[in-house]
């Protein structure tokens, strides 16, 4: 039965307070900091104690993912070696691991994507774990570990060896150059089914030709028109509302956008300048997102 959420709070806060060149793409946007000390060997424990984990949770293609013991990941991002290398992990809590050494078919073995697109107008890179299988497809380096149950990832991906970076001068991650990020799990329950779950950080699939899909990551620490909205949403008896889809989207238009709500009620999604609107039920509230003002 459904009951009405009567709490319905929300705050639109700005990160940083000034504009600088941004590139729309589909919406999610990361912050780098510079990291030092990180191997590239999946173990995860030489990344700072709180980095910010991203949650991967928009389901592009496939079967809907069955609750959190089905599949739950994170993702986070720092760039190295003066902002020329960006540094990746990724989390991924799994109660079914399959692999197959004779196919690397992304639909059959669980695995992760990685899209990193350095010029922001051209087709992005593709990296990308089918199973325990990686191939290495510039100068990058890729790692992996197991657990019971989870399976950590990292990436140390060179900028500058990137298609078209050379040609466009991108030796570094910068406020003038942004990169075009995207991280997508493969989640597969049993070998040799046509069941999957393509769930990424950002919205819309296709990243791979389409450049526009993808997400943004700019350096820690960068001034631009990037705020934050959160919105906690409670029930009457005061329990969270939890993995309830809001809709969203900008002022006057359609909601095109979904995201959840997390165990807390808490949605937080981050957005360029401008005006929007979100629906919960039959309540909408407009707000607004501007430089150098706090909604």
């Amino acid at each position: 039965f459904w009951r009405s959420p009567i709490n319905f709070m929300a705050a639109v806060v700005l990160l940083v307070g000034s504009t600088v060149p941004t590139a729309a793409h589909n919406g999610a946007v990361a912050h780098a900091p510079a990291l030092e000390g990180i191997v590239i060997d999946g173990d995860l424990s030489d990344w700072p104690e709180d980095p910010q984990w991203l949650p991967i949770t928009h389901l592009e293609a496939g079967i809907p993912v069955n609750g959190e013991k089905d599949l739950q990941a994170w993702h986070a991002i720092g760039h190295g070696e003066d902002g020329t290398v960006l540094l990746i992990a990724v989390r991924v809590e799994d109660d079914v691991w399959v692999d197959d050494p004779n196919t690397v078919y992304y639909s059959q073995v669980d695995g992760v994507e990685i899209y990193v697109d350095a010029t922001h107008d051209d087709q992005s890179s593709q990296f990308e774990y089918r199973g325990s299988h990686y191939t290495v497809e510039f100068s990058e380096e890729a790692a992996m570990q197991r657990g019971e149950n989870t399976q950590t990832y990292e990436w140390r991906i060179p900028l500058a060896d990137l298609p078209g970076a050379a040609e466009a001068g991108i030796a570094r991650l910068s406020s003038e150059h942004p990169v075009g990020y995207d991280v997508v799990v493969v989640d597969v329950d049993q070998a040799n089914q046509r069941d999957y779950s393509w769930v990424a950080w950002g919205r819309y699939p296709s990243k791979l030709f389409s450049t526009g899909y993808v997400g943004d990551v700019y350096p820690v620490g960068v001034d631009s028109d990037i705020g934050t909205v959160e919105a906690s949403l409670h029930w009457a008896d005061g329990t969270a509302v939890r993995r309830l889809q809001v809709k969203m989207g900008e002022a006057g238009g359609e909601l095109t956008w979904s995201h959840q709500t997390d165990e807390n009620g808490v949605l937080r999604r981050q957005l360029h300048a401008g005006s929007y609107q979100m629906a919960v039920g039959q309540d909408t509230m407009r707000f607004t997102i501007a430089p150098d003002s706090v909604s």
